[in-house]
């Protein structure tokens, strides 16, 4: 029987850090996948903020499932030197709060001409990875609107190019909204690769959404993955907007939503307790 790790990405209740673990506390998550803290992202936390970051946690029984980073989200036509060595202190942040994982991107380019910029982008990808290797670090692609693996078949281009040395964050409300079947279809080009899930859904006319109330087919992937010794699950719920969401996506006024929440906090609430009725009922 599987063993579920919940975890979340808490500042989208508040960017204050403190009130990020009272959440997960509050809620009974012992997981967090840090990104936006006291205001600043996580890849660029100093070694000082990132010791303090991980007294706290460890004050209040809280483990890091991964860091969620920006890494690979920057326009291939970009100058990577100063991205690399954002991406060497994520790596080290990462050891400072006791993960081996970093969630990351594939970059993004010029619309329509990703074989033209495949080569760069997979060198760009090919420096990382052999950082990571270097470190210890799992790298996990999270599949995302207009970066190189948005598609289903991009991710798994990518998985087979680097040979398990990039892992799969299975979300299933990206496909969605960007236009690709998130089940079956992407679930049976990548279950062998999924690293972890990011949990959010989306319904037919890409309203976002919580999980099972979309098309993303979270329940019947999550019992299809319950062969699993143990899965982690992290809220990513985008159930309203909430500070720091503009850096997130390129299109952040363009998110459509199903259900309407009086605040941050009670949306949070409201993906947890979904999720939590489908996998308890697993």
């Amino acid at each position: 029987m599987t063993k579920y790790i919940y975890s979340g990405f808490a500042d989208e209740v508040s960017p204050v850090f403190s009130e990020q673990i009272k959440v997960l506390k509050d809620l009974g998550l012992d997981q967090i996948e840090p990104r936006n803290i006291d205001g600043t992202n996580v890849s660029s936390l100093t070694r000082e903020k990132a010791l303090e970051v991980a007294s706290l946690l460890r004050e209040n029984g809280i483990g890091v499932s991964s860091v969620g980073s920006p890494i690979g989200k920057q326009n291939v036509l970009e100058d990577f030197g100063p991205h690399f060595e954002l991406f060497k202190n994520t790596v080290a942040v990462a050891k400072i709060l006791g993960t081996k994982r970093i969630r990351m991107f594939s970059f993004y380019f010029p619309k329509g001409e990703e074989k033209t910029y495949r080569k760069e982008i997979f060198r760009r990808l090919r420096c990382l990875v052999d950082e990571a290797v270097k470190n210890d670090i799992v790298l996990c692609h999270e599949n995302e609107e207009a970066i190189y693996g948005d598609s289903p078949e991009k991710c798994l281009e990518i998985m087979k190019e680097f040979d398990g040395s990039i892992r799969a964050v299975f979300d299933p409300c990206n496909f969605v909204v960007d236009g690709f079947e998130s089940f079956p279809k992407a679930y049976e080009l990548l279950h062998d690769h999924i690293e972890y899930m990011h949990i959010k859904d989306a319904d037919a006319e890409k309203c976002i959404c919580p999980a099972g109330f979309g098309v993303g087919g979270i329940p019947e992937i999550l019992r299809l993955l319950s062969d699993r010794d143990t899965l982690t699950l992290t809220l990513e719920p985008h159930l309203k907007a909430f500070s720091g969401l503009d850096k997130l996506t390129i299109n952040p006024d363009e998110l459509k939503r199903k259900f309407t929440y009086a605040s941050p906090l009670e949306a949070f609430t409201a993906a947890y307790e979904s999720l939590r009725k489908i996998t308890d009922n697993i």
